[in-house]
């Protein structure tokens, strides 16, 4: 630096929009001030390699990271880290979560989509890249956050949530949604939101829930018409499941298709 001067750190994403990550940074004369750039898939590239060793030669696998002095950069590369290390779990449940959330965009209801996200993270947004190898990326912007997040940095609660909201508005639903216990690993404040959600969905679709959590299933009561919610409570009597609330003439009737 030439002189004392006053700087500041921009992030500018894919699509152009300029983020302000620090500003006020004041500096002397006669500093150095530098920058580095880690591309994405070579990180991953050595943390599979990396891992895949330690899986091999039987040796503990650690991550060493100071997210207090690196506030940026350190976060991600820890998920992505862990994004690595359970890559089979990544794969077979979130792979294909931004695909599915851009096709809501271009032929189902993102007006939905993005209501779904406000409703259970206020002031939230979703959206999605296309990068450079041509995959899509899900990103995640919430209030207060300086930069979008990507979905290795979301919590499990959140990602499940995100996988549900894709799921229920599919432009394409199926004529039976049966969801088994769909509040698992939710933190209990989501419920009503995925109540609101499951309710919506059941314009398009017959949906039957199997829930254990009184938060869910008052929030289905709450937002569900009092004819279009038929609620079947069970219990257990000497190992025997019965029907708690309903007599045998009130069970709804089952028409299974021909095969």
């Amino acid at each position: 630096i030439e002189a004392d001067d006053t700087l500041r750190i921009e992030h500018e994403s894919a699509d152009g929009h300029t983020t302000v990550l620090k500003d006020g940074i004041d500096v002397l004369a006669g500093e150095v001030v530098d920058g580095t750039v880690m591309q994405v898939a070579h990180l991953e590239a050595f943390l599979r390699n990396a891992i895949g060793r330690a899986k091999a030669d039987g040796v503990l696998f650690s991550v060493h990271l100071k997210a207090t002095m690196m506030k940026v950069s350190d976060p991600i590369i820890f998920g992505h880290a862990v994004q690595a290390f359970f890559d089979d779990v990544f794969t077979k449940y979130g792979a294909d979560l931004a695909a599915a959330v851009q096709t809501i965009f271009e032929i189902g209801d993102e007006a939905a989509m993005q209501a779904a996200v406000d409703d259970a993270f206020p002031g939230a947004r979703v959206a999605v890249q296309c990068g450079g190898d041509g995959r899509f990326a899900l990103q995640m912007r919430q209030h207060g956050l300086l930069r979008p997040l990507a979905t290795a940095e979301l919590s499990d609660g959140t990602l499940r949530y995100l996988l549900w909201t894709a799921a229920l508005l599919s432009p394409r639903p199926p004529p039976l949604l049966v969801l088994n216990e769909p509040e698992t690993s939710l933190h209990p404040d989501l419920l009503p939101a995925l109540g609101r959600l499951i309710v919506r969905a059941a314009r398009d679709a017959q949906v039957i829930v199997v829930s254990h959590a009184n938060r869910l299933i008052a929030a289905l009561d709450a937002a569900a018409q009092a004819d279009a919610l038929q609620r079947i409570e069970l219990e257990k009597d000497f190992g025997e499941t019965r029907i708690a609330n309903l007599d045998m003439d009130e069970i709804p009737l089952w028409h299974w298709p021909a095969r």
